[in-house]
């Protein structure tokens, strides 16, 4: 279960659709750097993480088996944290073999952070619940242009 509210004007939120473009074409600028070669944003989702919000483990464009679910476009995930004022909302990435019996990595979000990962099986990751405060990010997906 997925439960995140995204922003808009009933939040209250100083995001404004000129910023979210902005980021848009920082972001493409950012990774075409990175990658040498031209990225494509797919989907950009500005989220609210109110206590108790979380996600379970899962990929972002497979199911955590390898199969197609329909979204293999995101070949990568990028969050940008926009507050660290809030308990719990780790990032937890598992080991592909073993999963959540594994070694695992967990990652607690300072703002400002901009973190990026494979998109596919082989990053598979949950984000365990928000204790108090509330979380916010924006979660980015592009992919590569092939040469």
């Amino acid at each position: 279960m997925h439960i995140v509210a995204p922003f808009n004007s009933t939040h209250n939120t100083s995001i404004t659709e000129e910023e979210i473009e902005k980021l848009k074409q920082r972001m493409i600028d950012v990774a075409t750097d990175a990658f040498g070669i031209p990225t494509k944003l797919n989907s950009v989702h500005a989220q609210k993480w109110d206590v108790g919000g979380y996600a379970n483990d899962h990929s972002d464009n497979t199911d955590l088996e390898g199969n197609d679910m329909g979204w293999s476009d995101n070949q990568f995930a990028t969050i940008l944290y926009l507050n660290d004022n809030y308990q719990g909302g780790e990032l937890v990435f598992y080991d592909i073999e073993t999963g959540q019996d594994g070694p695992s990595v967990s990652y607690v979000p300072k703002t400002g952070t901009l973190l990026c990962f494979k998109g596919d099986h082989t990053s598979p990751h949950e984000v365990l619940p928000v204790t108090s405060g509330v979380r916010a990010n924006i979660a980015i997906n592009f992919r590569l242009f092939d040469k």
